[in-house]
């Protein structure tokens, strides 16, 4: 069994009919959407390079930008992209690796690291147990540096690749895109780009970063020690949330089925409402243990 057939089970007949409502071909909707964070990411940083945009106001712009990369890499992680069109995951592969370039990371490395999150959810070999902290402001200044830093170490990575058993043509190419942006760096800093570096890419990234974490690592596991299906996650409910987070405020509903797509979870959070309730799933307001009149 892999980690993913594991992050699948158990699950009842009534919320496989649920899941299988929800699951969809090619996602045309992910697809354009990581098309347009990349057109504008890339016209952002090459009108700010050019001077006819200030690199104050491109800044926050790419902080929200890398933000955003996430959500299209998540998916094709979970092979949400492609959905049950298997005919198309070499275009989805393509898609996840492009995308996860902004953020100096890879494709495969992720998708193999996040099928162990959902099949060890808050245990030990969670590869996200590194978040567990009593508060947030701990979290933010103690455990997000040195993760945050572990993107530039080379050998960490080569390691991590090793540990999680990537071979042959998936470990190089989950290794490959960090020391080709690193090269690009090292190039960029050469050449005498090094402010732009920092203002376009380095700052932007680093704040965008922390806000993913916080809102899809921290806040939506917290306090990363219950490990049964239907509590081991959070359901935040407060204004604006479901479009400020791309939906993982229902967070809970990616873990229970990961294979829907982002934009499909409310739908599939109204129909496991009643299920939900029966076995007491957290439904909570913005911050974690807060209530919600749901």
């Amino acid at each position: 069994m892999n980690t993913f057939e594991l992050a699948q089970r158990p699950e009842p007949a009534e919320e496989t009919t649920i899941r299988e409502r929800y699951r969809r071909g090619f996602a045309w909707p992910t697809f354009v959407f990581g098309l347009a964070l990349m057109v504008a990411w890339l016209s952002t940083t090459y009108l700010a390079v050019i001077g006819e945009l200030s690199l104050w106001l491109a800044m926050p712009i790419n902080a929200l930008l890398y933000y955003g990369f996430y959500t299209p890499v998540h998916e094709a992680a979970h092979r949400n992209v492609s959905g049950t069109c298997q005919a198309l995951r070499w275009l989805e592969d393509l898609f996840g690796m492009l995308c996860y370039l902004p953020l100096a990371s890879s494709h495969h490395h992720h998708r193999r690291s996040h099928m162990h999150h959902h099949a060890y959810t808050n245990r030990n070999k969670d590869p996200d147990i590194w978040a567990r902290a009593p508060t947030l402001a701990e979290f933010v200044l103690k455990k997000m540096p040195p993760q945050l830093l572990g993107f530039f170490n080379l050998a960490g990575i080569w390691k991590d690749c090793k540990r999680l058993k990537l071979t042959g043509w998936q470990f190089w190419l989950a290794v490959t895109p960090t020391y080709v942006c690193l090269a690009i760096f090292v190039s960029v800093i050469a050449a005498g780009y090094w402010y732009e570096l920092v203002m376009l890419w380095f700052i932007p990234w680093w704040v965008g970063m922390t806000v993913l974490y916080c809102f899809f690592t921290w806040t939506v596991h917290h306090d990363h020690t219950d490990t049964d299906r239907y509590t081991n996650t959070r359901l935040s409910f407060w204004p604006g949330g479901y479009v400020l987070l791309l939906g993982q405020n229902i967070h809970l509903i990616h873990h229970m089925m990961p294979s829907i797509p982002f934009y499909l979870y409310h739908k599939a959070c109204r129909d496991l409402t009643p299920i939900l309730k029966e076995k007491n799933a957290r439904f909570e307001g913005f911050w974690p243990g807060s209530s919600n009149p749901r």
